[in-house]
């Protein structure tokens, strides 16, 4: 197993919203709303505990919650992946308002190819990092929350 990581990266939320908007992905259809045309995805749908996509000479994947440690960490598992892979997000509370913040895949790969693996993957980590570090979490979930 090859686990890939982006950098670590704050949200401007306490650790508790922020995992409750991770655990459940149709809290995203707003954040989703606002960059879809920004997305190398396509036909994304959100359910309670999924996400299904198009991604380019991939095809058709979804990625199904399989695991949580309230407040810490989302695991999805890949369906229809080229590989086995899972998805993970960590997060540890900064301080009150914030929360640090790291995703990663883990994909079962043999050794000689997590190198080409790499190069494909940390570069979407990065921009999934750069995307989720500007997510106004208020305004996504509304004044209240």
């Amino acid at each position: 197993m090859q686990t890939y990581t982006s950098r670590p990266f704050t949200i401007k939320k306490d650790n508790v919203t922020v995992f409750r908007l991770f655990r459940n992905p149709l809290s995203l259809e707003g954040f989703l709303e606002k960059t879809r045309d920004k997305l190398p995805t396509k036909d994304v749908v959100l359910t309670e505990d999924s996400v299904s996509f198009t991604a380019p000479m991939v095809g058709a994947l979804k990625f199904v919650r399989i695991e949580e440690e309230e407040p810490n960490v989302v695991k999805y598992r890949g369906e229809g992946t080229p590989v086995p892979m899972t998805l993970c997000v960590y997060l540890t509370p900064t301080d009150e308002n914030s929360t640090s913040a790291q995703v990663s895949v883990e994909a079962d790969v043999p050794a000689f190819l997590s190198g080409m693996i790499k190069t494909q993957v940390n570069p979407l980590l990065e921009k999934a990092a750069d995307a989720l570090e500007q997510l106004d979490v208020d305004r996504l979930l509304g004044a209240n929350n």
